[in-house]
């Protein structure tokens, strides 16, 4: 009775009963671990990514090459 007072006779539901859901509970640990994994898998894919750039410049560069030794022309080729 007295926290029906407090309440200034207020009988409102929500007042007596929670209708709010919980939140699930996060394991900050095992989230954190799987950060760092996808986080590595990510840096090998750049890394392997990067390499897949760098040999594409060099094929690039070295068929530029080729053409203008067989051409025997200076002009710029494009790329």
């Amino acid at each position: 009775m007295e926290e029906i007072a407090a309440n200034d006779y207020n009988l409102n539901i929500s007042r007596c009963i929670s209708t709010a859901l919980s939140e699930p509970q996060v394991n900050l640990d095992a989230t954190h671990g799987e950060s760092v994994d996808i986080e590595k898998v990510v840096a090998k894919a750049t890394s392997k990514h990067n390499e897949f750039l760098k040999n594409l410049t060099y094929l690039h560069c070295h068929t530029t090459t080729l053409i203008r030794k067989k051409s025997k022309t200076t002009e710029r080729i494009p790329p």
